[in-house]
């Protein structure tokens, strides 16, 4: 049974059926296109079991006359092969089933290369089929073995069959009665097949309802399981999309995290090749991701510095290949030829059976990092030495003490005597600033004791500034500016005196040929570089010239211990080092802007001292001696 198009539904010698297309056979196209209702097609090659065959078949009709489906009825021609058959007739008997166009339906010695033949041009069969006569006799050339026979024919009534037996001419006479005998008997068994087929055809059409309820139910099952079908492909579809999403999103997490990473980060082949880069190794070098995915990594511009960089990474990025960590530190090239050391890394991404899929190289500047070990070390350089002047200071500053006692109770007993008065009143003097010498030994040692108190800059200074006139002479003009109700320091006012005139000598040293020198106080809200945030701000000390100026690497230098710019015997190297420790130890910064020719201008920033805290008064201002 076969449907509306010619797949076979059901097969009684397969199951489940075969999926062949029968839809171009003739029996099939004369119920299809043809509106036969019943046929008898002629021999063939079956699709389904390979051997040769006739059929006969029984239209499926729907109520409005399309067609639903076919029945067929395949027969084997071995009732023709039957040796008993035709020899007891006479030798070379040959039974034959025609259709009305010229078609074997079945034959006596057909084979598989004749299957198919169309007969309807030979002599024999006009013969058989233009007589018009529902049987007879006649003698032709066969179109089968092209020997002379004499046939006998017989028109089938309820059938479009045309039986018919032949023998060959030379045989017939010998045994005719018994080949008349033998062809009624062939013609009555060929009858009896012929009645076969139409009592299984009459059993399937009675069974044709049974079939057809079958297939509709068939049908809606069919149906039923392609709604399901759709539904489950919806609803996969969309748990697909919704993955698809997800991954887009996770896609673009992992791109915002890895653009967004400080350090240099790329992805590479483990021969080399870029795959990505992230904005931050972009934008350092000056590149877009055109410049170098795709590309070798030795051969981009970061390592353009020099051909012993490249075969280094060349190297690395081999040994990585194989699953190595690789580590190191170089120098690579930026943007606007920028020089840059940083910590390099590769290391290799391995699938599930270990194999290396990718290399994750990493590079992260230290440039900073080798400067502030720098600092630390020179910072260490210098507690150490610190550590060592201050103790000879402290040293030293005790004899001072003995050798200024003793010089004292000489000069009690030197009235009299006015030339050994004066060479005591010189010794005195020279021990005086030894004595201020160790005090700037000891306050770069951080070991001086200060005495901080809470203090008014204005009234400070004011008071300071005779003496800071007298000290810078007549061809220098000092301009104050100092703003009224100021808050209060916390500082030792005797080392801020000694420091503010530490910095007013310096920058009259600056104006040999004269000038103008600036003191001035402002109160600077929220932080200052170098100092720890302050809540009410802090006060800043400003001292200005206009004089020779320094260049960067000298104002770096001039805060170092013994670093001077003067003549030798003409300073101790210690002011401004001794300026910056009494910033420091206050809680506050000292700041340094110069340029050759552009004058310095040097600022101690003091932290404002806490509401509530009182000034303390200032003595009378005494006599101070600078390093």
């Amino acid at each position: 049974m076969v449907d509306s198009n010619g797949i076979p539904s059901v097969v009684t010698t397969q199951f489940p059926p075969p999926v062949t297309d029968l839809s171009d056979r003739e029996w099939f196209k004369a119920h299809a296109n043809d509106g036969v209702d019943r046929h008898i097609g002629k021999s063939l090659i079956s699709r389904i079991t390979g051997q040769m065959l006739f059929t006969y078949s029984r239209a499926i009709r729907n109520p409005d006359g399309s067609l639903d489906g076919v029945v067929q009825v395949s027969k084997t021609p071995h009732f023709f092969e039957q040796m008993s058959l035709t020899n007891d007739l006479v030798s070379g008997a040959m039974l034959t089933v025609w259709n009305p166009n010229g078609d074997v339906i079945a034959r006596t010695g057909l084979t598989p290369d004749q299957v198919g033949r169309n007969y309807a041009d030979s002599k024999l069969f006009k013969h058989l089929l233009g007589d018009g006569s529902a049987s007879g006799t006649l003698q032709g050339m066969s179109p089968f073995d092209h020997q002379t026979r004499i046939v006998s024919y017989q028109r089938l009534e309820r059938w479009p069959v045309i039986v018919s037996a032949s023998v060959p001419r030379s045989s017939a006479l010998i045994v005719f009665h018994q080949n008349v005998r033998q062809s009624v008997w062939q013609l009555s068994m060929v009858l009896f097949g012929l009645t076969v087929l139409a009592v299984i055809a009459l059993r399937l059409s009675r069974r044709e309802a049974a079939a057809q309820a079958t297939l509709r139910t068939a049908n809606a099952a069919l149906t039923c399981s392609r709604d399901d079908l759709e539904i489950r492909v919806v609803e996969r579809t969309r748990e697909l999309e919704a993955a698809a999403e997800r991954t887009r999103g996770d896609e673009a997490r992992f791109r915002g995290i890895f653009n967004s990473m400080f350090q240099f980060m790329g992805l590479l082949q483990p021969d080399g090749t870029v795959l990505e880069i992230n904005q931050t190794a972009l934008a350092f070098g000056g590149l877009t991701a055109g410049d170098v995915i795709g590309k070798p990594f030795w051969e981009t511009r970061w390592w353009s510095l020099s051909e012993e960089s490249r075969d280094r990474l060349k190297a690395a990025i081999a040994s990585a290949a194989t699953g190595e960590f690789v580590r190191y530190e170089v120098e690579v090239l930026g943007e606007a030829d920028r020089r840059t050391l940083i910590d390099f890394s590769i290391k290799a991404v391995t699938d599930g059976q270990g194999r290396v899929i990718l290399l994750v190289a990493e590079g992260r500047d230290i440039s900073d990092l080798k400067a502030a070990q720098a600092r630390l070390h020179e910072s260490q350089k210098l507690e150490l030495l610190g550590q060592l002047t201050g103790g000879v200071a402290h040293d030293f500053n005790n004899l001072l003490t003995v050798v200024l006692s003793n010089l004292d109770l000489l000069r009690k007993r030197l009235d009299g005597d006015n030339k050994a008065r004066q060479i005591a009143d010189t010794a005195v003097h020279a021990a005086e600033r030894g004595a201020t010498l160790t005090q700037r030994l000891l306050a770069f040692a951080r070991r001086q004791d200060l005495r901080p108190e809470v203090v008014d800059l204005r009234n400070l200074v004011t008071g300071m500034g005779d003496l800071l006139q007298r000290s810078t002479g007549p061809g220098i003009r000092t301009v104050f500016d100092l703003p009224a109700e100021l808050p209060p320091v916390r500082v030792d006012a005797n080392q801020l005196e000694l420091a503010l005139l530490n910095l007013v000598l310096n920058s009259r040293d600056a104006m040999p040929r004269g000038g103008v020198l600036t003191i001035e106080l402002r109160h600077r809200l929220g932080g200052f570089q170098g100092t720890k945030p302050s809540r009410r701000g802090f006060i800043c000390l400003t001292v200005a010239d206009t004089g020779e100026g320094m260049d960067e690497k000298t104002a770096k230098a001039c805060i170092e211990p013994f670093f001077t710019t003067k003549e030798p015997g003409k300073g101790s190297g210690l002011g401004l080092s001794m300026v910056h420790s009494l910033a420091e130890q206050s809680g506050g910064s000292l700041r340094i802007v110069t340029a050759p020719g552009d004058g310095t201008r040097i600022t101690i920033a003091l932290p404002v001292t806490e509401p509530g805290e009182v000034v303390k008064p200032q003595p009378a201002r005494r006599n101070v001696a600078p390093a």
